[in-house]
């Protein structure tokens, strides 16, 4: 992992985890940013344990087989085009998430699973995430859940410019995907929106998702470019 710019970002207002920065994204050709939506607590679990490593550490257990939930193996089969009862390998998980940049909107840990965010932590973390790319400066953002997008759509912020918004005709899994273009600070950046990974709701099928995903974002380059 990268941790070059840890000084740099340690500076941005109310950010409370740091992002994951994969050992190879400052080298990729893609720059990909993937979000989150936000970190809960845990039962029995302390907030102390939640410290400013919480999401490194949340990708590091994911890279050792450890993830408790689907989050990040759904998204990955998601690229590879594999269905949801499928298994990855050690090293496609590693080398794709080598690859990208790991942050969750949502700067709040929350208490309990069944706790969503409040339109204003929405609000808030969004602000948080467009300090992060200034300085990570991506080119393709992948949102884990579509909720945070309409909160994107309106949000006032210096130097961000909303240039397209489209919803997908239909309904994937219960939910609509959507796909932004925005310009921040003058940088033209492709944003998709999925139906949360997890999968916890009625499920998802990475095999579906897929389908929407490559209309917007050339994955057989991406994955080319990781080897995979």
């Amino acid at each position: 992992m990268n941790k070059k710019i840890d000084e740099q970002l340690l500076q941005i207002n109310n950010l409370h985890w740091l992002p994951w920065i994969g050992k190879n994204y400052s080298a990729s050709q893609t720059k990909l940013m993937v979000l989150g939506e936000s970190h809960y607590l845990c039962a029995g679990d302390s907030p102390d344990e939640y410290g400013i490593d919480f999401t490194r550490s949340f990708i590091g257990m994911h890279q050792n087989g450890e993830e408790g939930t689907n989050v990040i193996r759904n998204f990955e089969k998601t690229l590879l085009n594999r269905d949801y009862d499928e298994e990855l390998s050690k090293k496609e998980m590693t080398t794709i998430s080598d690859s990208f940049v790991y942050q969750v909107i949502i700067q709040r840990l929350l208490n309990a699973s069944e706790e969503r965010p409040t339109a204003d932590d929405f609000k808030n973390g969004w602000k948080i995430i467009f300090e992060t790319m200034k300085v990570l400066k991506p080119k393709m953002v992948i949102s884990l859940g579509v909720e945070s997008s309409n909160f994107l759509a309106r949000l006032e912020y210096d130097g961000l410019v909303v240039k397209q918004e489209k919803w997908g005709d239909d309904k994937i899994n219960q939910a609509y995907p959507r796909y932004f273009k925005i310009e921040l600070d003058g940088e033209s950046i492709d944003m998709i929106f999925l139906r949360h990974t997890s999968g916890t709701r009625s499920g998802y099928y990475p095999l579906e998702w897929h389908k929407f995903l490559k209309k917007y974002f050339d994955v057989s380059r991406y994955l080319s470019e990781l080897k995979l």
